[in-house]
């Protein structure tokens, strides 16, 4: 068994594992090789946080993936797009355009149906 080759810590990580009712396993900031070994050694699935590509499944925050904060990338994060200052520029403009009161305008809200001001004006 996999198992008996790895750190004693580890084993009773997964043996502790193995004993949760669980319907997956979260494994972030964890050595590869570790996931790995977790992932094989436990029947629920694994989800990993930049732990192994051997992982039952792969999550990434929202944030990271649309390339939102551009200071900082974590190792584990692979961009599929950079909108961070598109979105920027986007919140600017709108917060410029309300401070203008250039938004909103009539055609942003929600009228009284014709129907309804026409008997309204009746019963007066």
């Amino acid at each position: 068994m996999a198992e008996r080759s790895l750190r004693p810590e580890l084993s009773e990580l997964l043996s502790r594992l193995r004993r949760q009712i669980r319907r997956y396993v979260v494994i972030e900031g964890t050595a590869e090789p570790t996931a790995r070994a977790i992932t094989k050694a436990i029947a629920v699935p694994t989800i990993g946080i930049g732990a192994s590509p051997d992982c039952d499944g792969q999550i990434l925050g929202t944030e990271d993936v649309v390339g939102l904060f551009a200071d900082f990338t974590p190792k584990f994060v692979r961009r599929y797009a950079e909108l961070g200052e598109d979105l920027s520029a986007a919140l600017k403009c709108y917060a410029a355009d309300v401070r203008a009161r250039r938004f909103s305008g009539p055609e942003h809200c929600f009228g009284m149906p014709t129907t309804i001001k026409a008997t309204r004006s009746t019963q007066t």
